[in-house]
């Protein structure tokens, strides 16, 4: 039906802007905002300590209050505004706060996505649907991370991280209407 194909879209979509993000993010962490390793390290472990203890309880709550579609585009623009924060150097400072926010509304975009992709189908065609959206997911991701490697020299981390930004925001907006209507 047209809204499983617009979740097809999006999920396509979205992981390439997240597999650029999450591809550069440990370059972002050690060469952009000048982590040292042990700063760095307790940042991603920060960062995994958030996903598993907070993204169920996120994710149940903003689904229940406004569905998992909007719960979708909302991570997904928080995870936007994330990366453009780390844009600029001088947010070292808040850099492991940033980085948790990024993560977690990476995670509850990816859970509602699901929740959202659930909700479609029967319970016998779950399966074969959730390989056909993983491998999408899968290829979209890796060419996020290929075209940020790409682009990295070119542009630099502040202006890439912008582009990804806005890239993540551009889908939340460019994928509400179908989304929501389908």
């Amino acid at each position: 039906n047209s809204r499983l194909r617009a979740i097809g879209w999006v999920n396509l979509t979205w992981n390439v802007f997240a597999g650029a993000a999450i591809g550069i993010m440990p370059a972002v962490l050690r060469e952009h905002l000048g982590m040292d390793e042990l700063r760095a390290s307790v940042t991603f472990v920060a960062g995994a300590a958030v996903v598993v203890l907070l993204t169920l309880p996120v994710t149940r709550i903003a689904q229940h209050r406004v569905g998992a579609i909007s719960t979708f585009i909302v991570a997904i623009t928080i995870q936007g505004v994330a990366l453009v924060l780390f844009a600029d150097p001088r947010a070292a400072i808040i850099g492991p706060l940033v980085y948790c926010l990024f993560l977690l509304s990476n995670s509850t975009a990816a859970a509602s996505l699901n929740g959202a992709r659930a909700s479609e189908v029967e319970h016998d065609h779950q399966g074969l649907l959730n390989m056909a959206l993983l491998t999408v997911g899968l290829i979209g991701f890796i060419v996020g991370v290929v075209l940020a490697a790409g682009l990295l020299g070119r542009l630099g981390f502040g202006a890439l991280l912008v582009v990804i930004g806005i890239g993540m925001a551009a889908t939340a907006v460019g994928f509400r209407r179908p989304l929501v209507a389908a």
